[in-house]
């Protein structure tokens, strides 16, 4: 008998909140390291507050023992970070977002200053280079620098606590 069970659903299916949740809000999905060497991922499972776009960083809704997230306000602490989402979800929604592994983020500001940097939470659902006094805001660790434009994608090893 395997030890192992299927979820029935795939990390990027997003549910309508007319469909309802395909899964229990908070459950976690451990991806297995494969092949490209990168590493196993943990994906958790959520209710968007609000509209999520891919690599924006989601904490939770203020006061809320679910779930339930919105993208990050600006330096908050990483143990209200519940992960990064990899793919849009609309408000209402319910799908995966990615908790811990190699993963896209969106950059704060332009520059080429972001690999090998530690990164912390921003406004906007964005992630900053972390300066002294935001190490409690500390989410990923860049593998790579953004693109030109401030919201651009970088990869980095994400590890939410939330």
């Amino acid at each position: 008998m395997s030890s192992t069970r299927t979820m029935g659903i795939s990390i990027t299916d997003v549910a309508t909140a007319a469909d309802g949740a395909a899964l229990p809000l908070g459950f976690e999905y451990h991806e297995p390291a494969s092949g490209d060497d990168t590493g196993a991922k943990i994906w958790v499972y959520v209710e968007a507050g609000g509209a999520l776009a891919a690599g924006e960083v989601c904490m939770r809704v203020n006061a809320s023992t679910t779930s339930k997230v919105v993208v990050t306000t600006g330096v908050i602490a990483s143990v209200r970070c519940l992960g990064v989402a990899q793919h849009a979800i609309a408000s209402g929604s319910f799908g995966f977002i990615l908790k811990r592994g190699l993963g896209e983020i969106a950059a704060e500001d332009t520059g080429a200053d972001q690999a090998n940097a530690l990164l912390v939470t921003a406004a906007g659902g964005r992630v900053d280079l972390l300066a002294g006094g935001d190490e409690h805001a500390l989410v990923a660790f860049g593998t790579e620098n953004a693109g030109s434009s401030a919201g651009d994608l970088l990869t980095a090893y994400i590890n939410c606590l939330g």
